[in-house]
């Protein structure tokens, strides 16, 4: 299956028409993601395209962690909820490879990821200052970048096969 943010210019197809709308790119990318529950995608797949969009973008010197903070909380926010749903029709190391053959994932998920480790240093210091700048955004609890990422660690361990 093939969705428009597989396409490597959805970010200027996004951009281009919150300009012209005159709205927030969030806008747009909310409502992108209300699609996928419309289609009602299991929240696996979300999750995992949010790591792998962590993974990708945390090396990106050209990239301010602003650009991907958020998936932090998203995955973290997934991975709770995961208990309560049905299990992944298949499994999930199906769903992995699945996703991984259609291109919507570049790497598998890993727990040693330099994302998710989040080691004391100049890039972690970024990321941790815009999860910080887009407090606005979220209303309610919560969950700081570092707990984000050990949870993310841990369900990888403990759920992505290899």
């Amino acid at each position: 299956m093939k969705f428009p943010h597989d396409d490597p210019d959805f970010g200027q197809v996004v951009s281009g028409l919150a300009e012209r709308l005159d709205i927030q790119p969030g806008q747009i990318e909310k409502d992108h993601w209300i699609t996928h529950v419309l289609w009602a995608l299991h929240p696996a797949v979300t999750l995992l395209e949010k790591l792998d969009a962590i993974s990708r973008r945390w090396p990106r010197a050209d990239l301010a962690g602003r650009a991907f903070v958020r998936h932090y909380e998203d995955a973290a926010s997934i991975i709770a909820a995961l208990p309560a749903l049905p299990p992944v029709p298949g499994g999930l190391a199906a769903l992995i490879t699945e996703m991984m053959e259609d291109r919507q994932l570049r790497a598998m998920p890993s727990a040693q990821d330099q994302a998710f480790a989040l080691r004391p240093g100049e890039r972690t210091d970024e990321v941790s200052a815009a999860w910080v700048e887009i407090a606005p955004l979220y209303w309610g609890e919560r969950v700081t970048v570092s707990d984000a990422a050990a949870n993310i660690r841990e369900w990888v361990a403990a759920n992505v096969p290899g």
